[in-house]
């Protein structure tokens, strides 16, 4: 599964690049993996990633962009 979503990921990217909306590239990827594809709201959460230079497809850096207590408290020696 975690696999699956890595090649989501890629493919959101690949169609961010080509400068593809949201909204299209969900439904690519809709029409192709069906109910398993992940839904409009988190393609958004990753262009939304994307258009702030941010190209890490590595989930951690995204949970914690959005708490940053939390990534204080961690790496805080």
């Amino acid at each position: 599964m975690e696999n699956e979503k890595l090649h989501f990921r890629y493919i959101m990217l690949y169609e961010f690049r080509k400068g593809v909306s949201v909204g299209i590239t969900t439904k690519h990827i809709q029409d192709v993996y069906l109910d398993r594809a992940p839904a409009l709201r988190i393609v958004k959460n990753w262009f939304g990633r994307f258009w702030k230079g941010d190209f890490n497809l590595d989930t951690i850096s995204l949970a914690l962009d959005d708490f940053p207590v939390l990534t204080t408290i961690l790496f805080v020696p």
